[in-house]
């Protein structure tokens, strides 16, 4: 029985171990926390909807439900000339890599020490639900939330998280009665964040940031982040108590102490089979895999992460049976989600070929939480599987 090393424990790495033990390999899963923590609902541990615990699914859970191994260790170096991947503790060997880390954060002067993220380290969450009770308490406060960008990727720019998040403490605050206790400030350094989606849709969710307190800084990059606030490159200064950023997307660090093969943003170069340039046993999935070729208003998203981790396991399973045909992610590739107010909902779905928005008040907010329940018992093996959803 071949062996599978899978490194991360992610929505990508976990639904590649599903898929490959179902195959019949020989699965270890690897991971540096020993919880699988579900992002896209996160901004609902700062607003109380959602404790943290709520959030975070041991990945023994998983391992339980079908199958597969698990390894709590940090991998630090990936030798694939030898088929092997060095940790923090130990080595493993393998016959087949799936690397699954998710992307690294494209840094600014001053980020580390005075910012905090809901898409970063999730105990980020916890800080931040302390933060904001702590400015109800003492008579509010301004905010500041935004994102960054990476020039030499454009699929790693993420407004969605950061756009739900405005949405979410607005709803939080008049729900509390204390909105006028609150300034709320948006920035990105790009004019139009939602020009990938078309004008109509850009216009829509450009209505969002009616919710600030004073229109959105826009277009004007980032010089660096200060205690009390955020400085851009045109000497203008926003002035914030607590910043919330949703950063760009680059390269996983491990990645550039490894012989894999990177591009300049450090993503892992890959194929439309996802399969890594020069090493033909080694697979790249989700946001540390280069996206070279997608279609400009990609952006990167979980549940593309997670077809690409179906395709990179059936086409292990296939050079292994002898199945010429292989399957491509770039065939799947779409556009959307639920953008959540705190009340209700937007959906989006784009392709090629059509862009479809369909407000759902109240509705969407329920159908939301549903997904994340539903995402959970399904991948425990509680309930079964909708479409591959």
């Amino acid at each position: 029985m071949k062996k599978v090393l899978i490194l991360g424990g992610g929505f990508s790495g976990i639904e590649a171990a599903i898929y490959l033990c179902k195959y019949g390999f020989e699965v270890t899963l690897a991971s540096n926390r020993d919880f699988m923590y579900i992002y896209p609902v996160s901004m609902w541990v700062l607003t109380g909807e959602k404790q943290f615990e709520d959030i975070c699914i041991p990945l023994s859970r998983f391992s339980e439900a079908h199958g597969f191994s698990l390894k709590n260790d940090a991998a630090r170096f990936i030798v694939a000339n030898e088929n092997k991947v060095i940790f923090e503790n130990s080595e493993e060997t393998y016959d087949y890599l799936i690397i699954a880390t998710g992307g690294g954060k494209v840094s600014a002067p001053g980020m580390g020490e005075h910012t905090l993220t809901i898409c970063g380290p999730p105990e980020d969450a916890v800080e931040l639900k302390q933060r904001i009770d702590m400015m109800i308490s003492k008579n509010g406060g301004r905010i500041a939330l935004g994102i960054g960008d990476n020039p030499l990727d454009p699929p790693s720019l993420r407004i969605g998280p950061a756009v739900e998040l405005l949405l979410n403490l607005h709803h939080y605050f008049k729900k509390r009665r204390v909105r006028d206790k609150f300034e709320l400030f948006f920035f990105s350094p790009e004019k139009d964040p939602f020009v990938h989606v078309g004008k109509f849709a850009s216009k829509m969710f450009m209505s969002c940031f009616s919710r600030c307190d004073k229109p959105p800084v826009m277009g004007i990059k980032i010089r660096e982040y200060v205690k009390d606030g955020i400085i851009f490159d045109d000497n203008s200064k926003l002035k914030s108590d607590l910043t919330i950023i949703t950063p760009g997307i680059n390269g996983h660090p491990l990645l550039r102490n490894s012989d894999i093969p990177i591009n300049e943003s450090g993503f892992v170069k890959i194929k439309p089979n996802c399969q890594v340039t020069e090493f033909p046993n080694v697979f790249a999935v989700g946001d540390c895999a280069d996206m070279l070729g997608v279609p400009k208003w990609y952006v990167r998203q979980g549940h593309n992460a997670v077809t690409m981790a179906k395709c990179a396991a059936y086409n292990i399973h296939a050079i292994e049976a002898g199945i010429e045909k292989q399957r491509h992610y770039t065939d799947h590739l779409w556009l959307g989600g639920f953008l959540d107010d705190g009340s209700g909902a937007a959906f989006l779905y784009k392709t090629d070929s059509r862009c479809i928005i369909v407000p759902l008040p109240i509705l969407g907010h329920w159908i939301k939480k549903g997904w994340a329940l539903y995402w959970k018992l399904s991948r425990l093996n509680k309930i079964p599987t909708i479409m591959n959803l």
